[in-house]
């Protein structure tokens, strides 16, 4: 094992010994108060009056909603014209099946000028299973077959 020689000694001590130093000259040291008497007495803030104070639980009262919602009947602010006349509905568009093409796997229809095959969607509509004079068609209002014309 090496021999520690002085200049390792004083290397490892030398941190040592300034903290300390400077420790002890810091407590000795008198800081002033950061506000004159008079910025004191204008803000009627004392460094003497400055305690930790115990915290107390806060009670807060019941919140009320800032948002003020007044009592409305239903009928008032909606219009008096019936929804037909607002949003008309649309008319239900009639599909035509025009050619199935069923070769090996693949199977193919054209509806209303649509190259379609099994499991796309048109229109809000599916294209369920195609046969070879028909084609089953799901949407909303349930499932439906159309024949080729």
């Amino acid at each position: 094992m090496d021999r520690i020689d002085n200049k390792q000694i004083i290397v490892l001590i030398s941190p040592v010994v300034v903290t300390l130093f400077c420790i002890i000259a810091l407590s000795h040291i008198k800081f002033k108060p950061s506000l004159s008497p008079a910025e004191q007495g204008l803000t009627g803030f004392s460094y003497q009056k400055a305690q930790i104070i115990r915290r107390q639980p806060l009670v807060v009262p019941a919140i009320e909603s800032p948002i003020r919602v007044e009592a409305v009947s239903p009928k008032v602010g909606y219009p008096q014209v019936p929804l037909e006349k607002v949003a008309p509905i649309e008319p239900e568009v009639e599909m035509k099946v025009s050619f199935i093409l069923i070769n090996g796997g693949r199977k193919m229809a054209i509806i209303n000028g649509m190259v379609v095959k099994e499991g796309d969607v048109f229109n809000q509509n599916k294209v369920a299973k195609i046969e070879k004079n028909r084609v089953l068609i799901k949407d909303k209002k349930g499932e439906r077959w159309i024949r080729i014309d």
